[in-house]
C-alpha cells in the first residue's frame, strides 16, 4: 500500500495534469485576465464560499466537535486535479479550473493554516490542540512547491 501511495499515485496525477495542460495554450491562459469577473468569482468561492457552507452544514447536522473540525478543514482545502479533469470532461473551461487551482494552491499556504486555528479553537475549544500556524505554512508550501 506504501507504494501505492508513494509512488502510483503521484504519477498518476503527474500524467493527469500533463495531459490536461498539454491541450492548454498560453492564448487560454490570457483569456483569464481577460475575463476577470469569472476568475475573481472561483477564487472568492473557493476561500470563502465553500467554507461558510461547510459551515452550515457542520451547524445544520450538529456533527460531534471532532468530525465538524475534519469538514471544515476539507473545505479548507483548495482544488486540486480532479476538478481539473472533471472541467475537461465536462468540456468548461480548463485554463480557468488550472488557473484557479494554481491561486487557490497559493493562497492556501496562507489562509489555510489561520482557517484551521480558528477552526480548531472554535470547535475544540479548551480541547483544541496548539496548532502551530507557522508549522503549517511551511509543510503547505513545501507540498505545493
Amino acid at each position: 500500500m506504501d507504494i501505492f501511495i508513494a509512488v502510483f499515485l503521484p504519477a498518476t496525477l503527474a500524467i493527469i495534469m500533463f495531459s490536461l495542460g498539454i491541450g492548454l495554450q498560453l492564448e487560454d491562459f490570457l483569456r483569464v485576465f481577460t475575463q476577470p469577473r469569472a476568475f475573481a468569482v472561483g477564487v472568492a468561492t473557493q476561500i470563502i464560499a465553500i467554507p461558510i457552507v461547510a459551515f452550515g452544514i457542520v451547524h445544520l447536522f450538529a456533527l460531534p466537535k471532532e468530525l465538524a473540525l475534519g469538514v471544515m478543514i476539507l473545505a479548507f482545502c483548495p482544488s486540486g486535479v480532479t476538478s481539473n479533469f472533471l472541467t475537461k470532461v465536462a468540456r468548461g473551461d480548463v485554463a480557468l479550473a488550472v488557473s484557479l487551482t494554481g491561486v487557490s494552491t497559493l493562497l492556501s499556504v496562507l489562509v489555510v493554516p489561520f482557517m484551521v486555528k480558528f477552526a480548531a479553537d472554535y470547535f475544540l475549544g479548551t480541547d483544541a490542540p496548539d496548532v502551530n500556524v507557522t508549522a503549517i505554512g511551511i509543510q503547505l508550501f513545501l507540498l505545493t512547491a
